[in-house]
This record gives structure tokens, C-alpha cells and sequence, in this order.
């Protein structure tokens, strides 16, 4: 199996406040038969992968100017779920679902999608859910106490439980959530325009919904407004667009078939993928033939035969030689081949890394590569190249300063190459910047014990327990057994 699916992340992985909010996003998301919001304590998996980063990034480059001093803080996810779904979380985080990603039907209506979104960050609607969130589950305590039902979260004693709300303060809240999203649709038509683009998507986007959305929700508790007045509204007001013929560039275009290609093959039962993106269907669109290649290519991976999906990666690497997601991919087969040569496999694919990483680099063409370093860690640690591994991943954590993954790795490392104390800072850093402060405390008072004195390493652990005091709240006890 690919390194795809395992860089799905857990929610654990994300600080408390992140957590808690996703959390809080599901109380205006899924509605019973019955019309009354359900919450849901479903595991949240985060895609970590160069590729699905990058095609993002492109896709939202050219809307960001409209965002002002906000687009040098927008942070964005793809969560790997099968619904159609986009959301604002802390502040200018702005997640999308994969689910979304595979069923809009253009580049168009997924810049659409996140221009809106980017509309509810320009008017910090984050803020004022989250505001509104804390009003009603006061006002449902007064009303209900004792009586609520709370939400099960499992494995996340850390996250406050979601706690149901009257169904009275749930209309209140959801019909002001409603205002929220016409102003976002009216900032995203804006956002759109400056960027010399055709709000059409938008349109689109809602038709192609409307049955789906529709179906089982009681039209007064919906989080979005009615879909039919809003295609109306956005019908009106897009028909009056100078840019209604525009078009994204052929690069969005070839970049976002790729996208969609991709999470297909990870989602549907590799047979269908086989089917889906068969060879013949894509001879005449140059466009899509080489996203129906990489399709297949990941389809024979998961399927176990590596010849196949080998040759099928030949094929793209001759029609893009210098395109490091190829090459990270066919480091991603070889690593996955079951043919009984594990380390000889382990090493072809390090080759295969390392050009993928040669590729990102040149010119800064890809500005997120930790996925591949993360893939080229793995590999050398499993054949004992342990100095390259810390070199990789050093590097790594040098340019994303702030990853909670590439600080797990090294601790991984150190711990294997005997390096305790520096294995208790990382980690200790890794627990800081996961939210858990007590943990990472400990472990930087570890890390201080054993580091020399006035050693950069100790001066960054003796640097941390000060934050950690200065942030700690009224009551927090910080000691370590």
C-alpha cells in the first residue's frame, strides 16, 4: 500500500483548540430524520501528501490577494472523508473534504468552494460561531441541566464533550449561521472577480448539489441556506460577472484532474478505479490521460502488482521526466512491492526519493516536500542509513518549523541511535505543539537533566518550561512524578 493512506492523520495529532473546533463544526453538519443536529465522535484524518498540497495551493494562489494580511496565516487541509464538505476552523484554517474534492466537476467550482470559505475568514465568522457556539450550550444548561445527552469521544479524553443542544437555540443559532453564508457567498463573488475569474462555479457547484443537500433536511434547519434561493440569488448576480466566460488556466485544469484521479484511486475498490480511468476512455483528452495513468498506476499498487503499476508510472515519467510527484510515487510502489526482496526494494525506492526531493527543490517548484522527506525517512531508517535519515528529516524540521511529525521522526531516531536527551527536547517540543502541555513539560525537564549546560539544546528546553509556566492556567499543576 502507498505512503498515501498512511499519512492520514489522527485528530490527535492537532492541538486541543483545533480539535475542539472540528468538534464543534459537527453540531451545524449532520441533521437525523428527525430534524435534530446529531454529533458525532467520528475519527478526523488529515491527508498529508506533497501532491494534494500542492494542487491546493495553486488552485487558491490566485484568490488570496483578495484576502489582505489573512492569506499569510490561511492553513489549508483536506479531510479524508467521503461527504461533501468545506468549513473554516480556527480562525484561517479552511478544511475540505475529500469527498467534496472528487464529486465538483471543475477547477471553477472548486475555487468556488474555497473562495467562499475564504469569505467567512475575511469576516472571522470563526469567531462569532464559536462566540455563538458558547451562548447557546449556556443557555441549554439553564434550560436542560442534567438532562443533556452528551456526545462519546472516543480515545480524546482531552476534547470537551459536545453537548446537544434545545432544538430552540439550535434555530436561533443556525438561522444567524444562514446570514453568515450569504455574506461569505457575496464575499466569494468578489474574491473571484478580482482574480479575473468566473464566479460560474459557484452556481454550478449548488445545481450539482441540490438533490443530494436536500434530501432528509428540514429546509428551516439547514446550516447553509435553501439551496434552490440561493441558486437564484447567485444565478442573478453571476449572469451581471464581466468574467462570465473565463476559464482556469490549463496547468489548474491538468493539476485538479490529477487531484480528483488521485483520491479516487485511494477510495474506490481498485477494480472500479481500473474501470473508471481505463485506458481507452482517455485517449482523446490529453488532459486527463496522464490523471487516468497515475489512477492505475495506485489502483495495481493497492492490488499488489508492481510490474503493472511500475510500467504505468514509466509512462508518466517519460511524458514528465522532471515531475517529483512521479518519482515520489514510484518510490511509494517500490517500498510496497511484496516480491520478497524488502531491502533491495527499501533501496531502489530511496533512490526514487531522493530524485523526487532533487525535483521539488529545483527552483523552489514545490514549496510543501516534507511528505516526500517523511517517505525517504521511513525507507533509510528500515536500512539502518541512519545518518541520512537525520540529515533528511533535520533539514526538514529547519524548513517547517513548526511540524509535529518531522519532531516524532527525529525522537524515533535519536531513541535508536542512543541520543536520549536530545530525543526528550523534540519530543517534548512535539507534545508542546500537540497541545499537551503537561507531557511536554516533563519531557523538557528530562531533556534538561541530562543536556550540557549552556548548550543550544538545553537552552531551548530551559526556554520551553519558562513558555510553559508563563501559559500555564489558574490550577494547572505542571509537576512530573
Amino acid at each position: 500500500m502507498s505512503s498515501f493512506l498512511s499519512r492520514l492523520l489522527l485528530l490527535r495529532l492537532l492541538a486541543p483548540r483545533l480539535r475542539v473546533a472540528l468538534l464543534l463544526v459537527c453540531l451545524l453538519l449532520p441533521l437525523s430524520k428527525a430534524g435534530v443536529p446529531v454529533a458525532r465522535a467520528e475519527q478526523v484524518r488529515v491527508v498529508v501528501d506533497a501532491e494534494v498540497a500542492h494542487t491546493l495551493a495553486l488552485l487558491a494562489k490566485p484568490l488570496l490577494p483578495a484576502l489582505g494580511d489573512a492569506a499569510e496565516r490561511l492553513k489549508l487541509h483536506v479531510l479524508w472523508n467521503d461527504r461533501v464538505n468545506a468549513f473554516v476552523s480556527a480562525g484561517t484554517h479552511v478544511l475540505v473534504s475529500s469527498g467534496l474534492i472528487r464529486r465538483v466537476e471543475s477547477p471553477e467550482e472548486l475555487q468556488a468552494v474555497l473562495a467562499h470559505e475564504f469569505g467567512h475568514v475575511i469576516a472571522d465568522h470563526y469567531a462569532l460561531t464559536v462566540s455563538d457556539r458558547d451562548r447557546a450550550r449556556r443557555a441549554a444548561l439553564l434550560l436542560m441541566f442534567a438532562s443533556l445527552p452528551l456526545a462519546a469521544v472516543s480515545g480524546e479524553a482531552a476534547i470537551a464533550s459536545v453537548i446537544g443542544l434545545p432544538q430552540a437555540v439550535v434555530n436561533l443559532t443556525l438561522a444567524e449561521q444562514r446570514v453568515r453564508e450569504t455574506i461569505a457567498d457575496n464575499s466569494a463573488l468578489v474574491i473571484l472577480e478580482r482574480a479575473n475569474l468566473s464566479p460560474r462555479g459557484m452556481v454550478s457547484f449548488f445545481e450539482n448539489l441540490d438533490d443530494e443537500k436536500s434530501v432528509g433536511y428540514a429546509k428551516y434547519l439547514q446550516t447553509h441556506p435553501a439551496t434552490e434561493d440561493r441558486i437564484a440569488f447567485l444565478q442573478e448576480r453571476v449572469a451581471r460577472s464581466p468574467f462570465l466566460t473565463s476559464r482556469s488556466s490549463d496547468a489548474e485544469h491538468r493539476a485538479f484532474a490529477r487531484l480528483q484521479a488521485k483520491l479516487d484511486a485511494f477510495a474506490l475498490e481498485p477494480a472500479l478505479v481500473l474501470k473508471k480511468y481505463d485506458r481507452k476512455k482517455f485517449v482523446r483528452h490529453s488532459e486527463k490521460a496522464l490523471a487516468a495513468n497515475l489512477a492505475r498506476a495506485i489502483a495495481f499498487t493497492r492490488r499488489q502488482d508492481t510490474q503493472q503499476a511500475l510500467r504505468e508510472v514509466a509512462l508518466l515519467l517519460q511524458r514528465e521526466p522532471d515531475d517529483p510527484f512521479f518519482f515520489e510515487l514510484k518510490g511509494d510502489i517500490l517500498r510496497a512491492s511484496t516480491a520478497g526482496l524488502a531491502l533491495e526494494g527499501e533501496r531502489q525506492a530511496q533512490v526514487a526519493y531522493r530524485k523526487a526531493l532533487e525535483k521539488a527543490l529545483e527552483k523552489n517548484r514545490l514549496t510543501y516536500d516534507l511528505p516526500i522527506r517523511l517517505s525517504l525517512f521511513d525507507s533509510l531508517l528500515a536500512t539502518d542509513a541512519l545518518e541520512e535519515a537525520g540529515a533528511v528529516m533535520e533539514e526538514g524540521l529547519a524548513k517547517f518549523p513548526r511540524s509535529i511529525l518531522a519532531r516524532r521522526k527525529l525522537a524515533r531516531l535519536y531513541e535508536r541511535q542512543g541520543r536520549h536527551a536530545e530525543r526528550a527536547l523534540v519530543w517534548a517540543e512535539a507534545l508542546w505543539l500537540g497541545g499537551e502541555r503537561k507531557k511536554a513539560y516533563c519531557s523538557a525537564q528530562e531533556a534538561i537533566r541530562q543536556l550540557p549546560v549552556d548548550s543550544p539544546q538545553r537552552l531551548r528546553a530551559e526556554d520551553l518550561t519558562v513558555q510553559l509556566r508563563t501559559q500555564k492556567k489558574r490550577g494547572e499543576r505542571l509537576a512530573c512524578s
